[in-house]
């Protein structure tokens, strides 16, 4: 299975057998753009606190702000935002964009009513930090997308899995550690291995 999963990435990273031109155009020129943008550089990578990137999380922030950026994003929450580093990312793409962050499943009544182009789950390991397909589902529109990350531990598997099998869900990408969804109902359902 490892072995199918290998080589189907290794195919599908580079756009080689998609059919769909919007899995295509997200696949080539976001999930793997070769480009770099102004806020790779005028985020300083040299903050006291966020000092010490790791090439990993460094490209989860690079991916923040190009999903941003590509789908003009402008009503954004971070579930989880942790030490605040990818916020600046996601962040950075217009002055127009409206960020709400929670930290804490028990204050989803603050959003409650709100409708979100963009959502980013960091899941913490806590099984506290995974909110509900039903919620998420309550706070999207149509055209929302959702980011998962890291999608590498057991909590995250599971609950990706769901994501990806649930009747909403259209297109989905597997990027090794980020798990990226879009609601359009006039998709088929595809799940990407990038």
């Amino acid at each position: 299975m490892r072995l199918f999963k290998f080589l189907l990435r290794a195919k599908q990273s580079k756009g080689h057998g998609i059919h769909s031109p919007f899995a295509f155009e997200i696949i080539t020129n976001v999930l793997n753009s070769p480009y770099s943008y102004y806020a790779f550089t005028d985020i300083p990578d040299n903050l006291p606190y966020y000092a010490v990137q790791s090439k990993r999380i460094k490209k989860f922030n690079h991916l923040s702000f190009r999903l941003v950026n590509y789908c003009k994003a402008t009503n954004i929450l971070e579930i989880n935002p942790g030490d605040g580093y990818n916020t600046l990312y996601i962040k950075s793409p217009s002055s127009k964009i409206n960020y709400h962050s929670i930290s804490n499943i028990g204050l989803y009544e603050n959003i409650a009513n709100h409708k979100f182009d963009a959502i980013f789950i960091n899941i913490d390991g806590e099984a506290e930090s995974i909110p509900s397909i039903d919620l998420l589902l309550d706070i999207s529109h149509e055209n929302t997308f959702w980011v998962i990350n890291p999608i590498n531990t057991k909590q995250s598997k599971q609950f990706c899995k769901l994501i990806v099998n649930h009747e909403s869900v259209t297109v989905s990408f597997d990027t090794n550690n980020t798990l990226v969804v879009f609601l359009r109902k006039s998709y088929h359902k595809h799940h990407y291995f990038v």
